[in-house]
């Protein structure tokens, strides 16, 4: 068949979507873990969120406002747990993160136009 092109009825084409939806329902997770550490929905209404987000937003009842953040307490990013997640504005999530990188050690210098090395 190499080279030839096959013509499929819409019948057949209807079939072969219907055999690989039903697969997909049979085996998808409907979560992924991505390579940065967070887990991700790949299936339904919340498909390409991440699932800290989306508790967030259903434990407070509204969606997450541009300058807030969801803050993995123990740091550990796949640790989806309601009582793991606080959420926090862009500006205190930053800040907390920069005071616990002052206490392990880990100080940023500065250029002297004022940006980090």
């Amino acid at each position: 068949m190499r080279g030839k092109t096959r013509k499929f009825t819409d019948k057949h084409c209807e079939a072969i979507r219907n055999a690989r939806v039903k697969w997909a329902d049979n085996h998808a997770v409907g979560t992924s873990a991505k390579a940065n550490g967070y887990v991700e929905y790949t299936r339904g209404d919340h498909k390409g969120r991440r699932v800290h987000d989306v508790l967030m937003e259903q434990r407070i009842g509204r969606r997450l406002l541009p300058d807030e953040v969801v803050h993995h307490i123990d740091g550990n990013r796949s640790n989806n747990s309601i009582d793991n997640l606080a959420l926090m504005t862009r500006a205190a999530h930053s800040r907390l993160h920069r005071f616990e990188d002052h206490l392990g050690g880990n100080i940023r210098e500065r250029e002297a136009n004022g940006r980090f090395c």
